[in-house]
């Protein structure tokens, strides 16, 4: 029997949650809500029972796996607390309590009213406004809490995150329970409902939100959000649409969680929902009356306070923690003493652990001195405090300021690699594991005794016992021997503590026609060597030249092993430091590549970022999103049958074509060396704002016209990027006909597909024009301290002689400049002080450069 609809699922093109946007620059709600809402079309696996039914379920259970405690948590009507936890009080709790003085403890279960003994918002006709402390019509933000309290400034989201609290010191009165919680306090607050959270330009007010420190979190370190609402809960509802942005934000600023662990409170703010996204979807547990099935709320509530990390969403073979470090110091600002020029031990290394370290040696006597510290900041950073003084930064207060994470690439969680020019006080550092070995993490960077390593953690499409889960160890392994392709070490699908491959099958109770084919499993790759973002080059040059190495690559892998790699865009082009201080390009993340058919045509599944994919690719991509965008959209996993693209025609000339909008977005996006960010207010004309369209068809046509006409389009690069300009024409030239497209009069225009020996031959013509003598950031930072110490010594000299000259005493404390925490920040030691006999400084024989 045929099914009853037919619906268009993202999977197909490589889409999933975690790396929705494919399209980078939208950033407006309404845009975020049609693209969350397209993207879990069919995927949303709703749990239903009766309301009076004490049944948890199958996501509970199945989350709250690790959580062995339910002998231990109280019955409601045993729970106590000091009348002073209360913070909001109705006539009825002051009623009740008139009798007892503030430290006085008193039960938090009111047993002859059924009620909690804290103030919960009271709807009034079901109004949403003052029930969730939305604005009225006056613009005053208010809360109705019944008939026995008047008005009050009181939102339903503080008075919420106030019960959550005093439940949480309720429960912890279990010595044995609060014993169970991992790491860190978890702390609800609602002070988000009315400020957007802070870092992102997508803006977005969580109700409440569970942190450490929940008035300083950013989406990096939310542990759980809750929504709440006084209408019935609605998969097409705007708190449903709410949360499915949201849980992106969550997943994208922290893309090491299996998943978003996320609370609906509806009906009245009465009927709580836990909600799991992750990469193939959302599924939604039966619903629970917060008073009517206490017991049960109790169970889910302990669970998520007092469990484990992985309760609610996080790697148990993955551990974060943040590396606190002081802030750069001013020149005049004194060294910290364990920043100073004294030698350090490092830890010894442990068996079951590589230890970090960038010297090479493996001595456990291993020390550090100035000068290691001058070249290597990192390795003096590894000894900073033990394993367990240091906070998991999932559940510790943010303390140090951290980037907006980039979008990653279709079909995967971004990868990590070093960050080799950041200050140390943007570091993380943690521990990861890959079979039966466990590997250090400084942010992003994975490194053993004297090897560095770059760890791909990621969500693969396929089912635990698919063949096609682990393609891209079988293409990583037919291209060995590449320069330029890493080396694969080692390699696993990730274990659970339960025994079980990760997987996110395992969520779901049932799998229904609309899911199918869209489960995910985690796996993880152990490759050498790390390497710079190509963004993050030193010199123009050098970024010329790693794009002619990359297409070198590219042709390799075409011509001499077979390989298609179809996923060429900003994220997967790297630069690798050789050890005679040269480098070269590299291409990584071979996911979605294939060997090459004769006809050209492959399943659809790793097509690339939009951005940066070629015209030919976007054409056929259209018509399946055009379909898609007329059609309903029903989120609820269903019968429905997925309409895929199936098979689309892609060969080599479209990874030449994506290769020249990586280059483009550079030149545009970025204003100098080291991915050093250019401050522009992307708008209508600008090239990567009609490049990242939701709707591919017009991205298609915007790089159709520009190849017709190039008009003004390159004055938008960056000045720094102006030497490039001559190359950005040339390549457009040669690129102009590699897709066959129609003219006015509906006529084929000329055909050219470009080939590897074009490409390589423009780079390298253009490769001599560019001069040799551009200094890279460290050698310009070197000259900058160089001729700043001149110039020192310079105006000491002045004081000096004005002094002998008016007979004036000469102190020994004349005030000397102090080098500060900053200088060290360079692969190459800063210069020494230029020393002058007081002969010559009284004579002034020297000039400063």
């Amino acid at each position: 029997m045929p099914p009853k609809k037919r619906h268009y699922s993202t999977v197909t093109i490589g889409k999933k949650l975690s790396s929705l946007l494919t399209v980078p620059l939208v950033n407006d709600i309404t845009s975020m809500d049609k693209l969350t809402t397209l993207e879990l079309n069919g995927l949303v696996v709703q749990e239903l029972s009766d309301v009076c039914d004490n049944n948890l379920g199958h996501l509970i259970p199945t989350i709250f796996e690790s959580f062995n405690a339910t002998e231990l948590i109280p019955p409601a009507n045993q729970l106590l607390v000091p009348l002073s936890k209360i913070k909001y009080r109705d006539k009825r709790i002051n009623k009740l309590f008139c009798d007892n003085a503030e430290e006085d403890l008193v039960p938090l279960w009111d047993a002859k009213a059924k009620k909690w003994n804290c103030k919960l918002p009271e709807a009034s006709n079901g109004d949403l406004s003052t029930a969730s402390g939305r604005t009225n019509k006056n613009g005053q933000r208010k809360t109705v809490l019944g008939s026995d309290w008047e008005e009050s400034k009181v939102t339903a989201e503080e008075l919420f995150s106030a019960f959550f609290n005093v439940l949480t010191v309720a429960l912890a009165q279990e010595a044995r329970l609060s014993a169970m919680r991992s790491s860190g306090n978890r702390i609800w607050n609602g002070d988000h409902s009315t400020k957007p959270i802070k870092g992102v330009k997508i803006s977005r007010k969580p109700d409440i939100i569970m942190a450490e420190d929940p008035a300083n979190s950013g989406w990096a370190h939310i542990k759980v959000v809750a929504e709440l609402t006084a209408s019935k809960f609605k998969l097409s509802g705007r708190l449903a649409k709410t949360l499915d942005t949201k849980a992106y934000l969550i997943l994208r600023h922290q893309p090491w969680r299996r998943f978003a662990l996320m609370l609906s409170i509806s009906n009245n703010c009465r009927e709580l929902r836990v909600h799991a996204y992750d990469r193939s979807g959302s599924t939604i547990s039966p619903r629970f009356h917060i008073e009517l099935q206490k017991d049960l709320f109790l169970y889910i509530f302990s669970a998520i306070v007092f469990g484990k990390d992985e309760c609610i969403g996080f790697d148990p073979t993955m551990i974060i923690w943040e590396l606190k470090i002081p802030p750069p110091l001013s020149h005049r600002s004194r060294i910290p003493m364990k920043l100073r020029s004294r030698k350090k031990r490092l830890r010894s290394p442990t068996p079951e652990s590589h230890q970090l370290s960038s010297s090479g040696s493996d001595s456990e006597d291993e020390t550090l001195n100035d000068d290691d510290a001058h070249s290597s900041p990192l390795s003096s950073l590894s000894s900073m405090g033990s394993e367990e003084a240091r906070p998991d930064v999932r559940t510790a207060p943010a303390q140090l300021s951290t980037k907006d994470p980039l979008p990653s690439t279709a079909g995967t969680t971004p990868t990590h690699f070093a960050e080799t020019c950041d200050p140390p006080s943007q570091e993380l550092l943690g521990k990861i594991h890959v079979n039966n070995h466990k590997y250090d993490i400084l942010k992003v960077i994975f490194s053993s005794t004297g090897l560095e390593f770059v760890i791909k953690d990621h969500w693969v499409l396929g089912d635990v016992d698919d063949a096609d889960v682990l393609n891209e160890i079988t293409m990583m392994e037919a291209m060995e021997g590449i320069p330029g392709v890493p080396k694969l070490e080692e390699y696993c699908k990730v274990v659970l503590p339960s025994g079980a491959v990760d997987n996110t099958r395992r969520y779901r109770y049932s799998q229904s026609t609309s899911s199918k084919g869209t489960w995910r499993t985690h796996v993880r790759l152990v490759m050498k060597p790390r390497g710079r973002r190509l963004h993050e080059f030193r010199t123009r040059k050098e970024f010329v030249r790693a794009m002619r190495d990359i297409v070198s690559i590219q042709k390799k892998a075409v011509q001499d092993r077979g390989i298609l790699h179809r996923d060429c865009s900003l994220y997967n082009t790297m630069i690798e430091d050789k050890d005679d201080g040269s480098s070269n390009g590299m291409l990584i993340d071979w996911e979605f590549a294939v060997r090459i058919l004769p006809d050209d045509h492959y399943p659809l599944g790793g097509t690339g970022t939009v951005p940066f994919l070629s015209r030919s690719i976007l054409g056929q991509l259209a018509v399946w999103d055009k379909n898609s965008r007329n059609s309903r959209h029903f989120k609820e996993a269903s019968d429905s049958q997925a309409i895929s693209v199936g098979f689309i025609k892609q060969d080599f000339t479209d990874d030449l074509e994506s290769l020249f909008y990586v280059f483009m977005w550079i030149c545009i996006m970025f204003s100098g060396p080291l991915g050093m960010e250019r401050e522009v207010m992307l708008e209508e004309d600008w090239l990567p704002y009609e490049w990242s369209r939701v709707s591919l068809r017009l991205c298609q046509s915007a790089k159709g016209m520009y190849f017709l006409n190039i008009g003004d389009s390159l004055q938008q690069f960056d000045p720094y990027f102006a030497p490039l300009l001559p190359l950005a024409r040339d390549w457009t030239d040669l690129l102009r006909y590699n897709f066959p497209s129609t003219t006015a009069e509906g006529r084929i225009a000329e055909h050219k597909p470009v080939t590897f020996d074009d490409i390589i031959a423009l780079l390298e013509k253009h490769l001599v024009l560019l001069p040799d003598d551009e200094l890279s950031p460290e050698r310009l930072f070197r000259k900058m301290v160089t001729n700043k110490n001149i110039q020192d010594v310079a105006d000491r000299a002045v004081i000096i002689k004005n002094m002998c000259n008016s007979g004036a005493a000469i102190s020994s404390s004349t005030a000397r400049k102090k080098r500060g925490l900053n200088d060290v920040w360079t692969i190459e030691p800063t210069p020494l002080p230029i020393k002058r006999s007081r002969k010559q400084i009284l004579a002034g024989n020297f000039k400063p450069g």
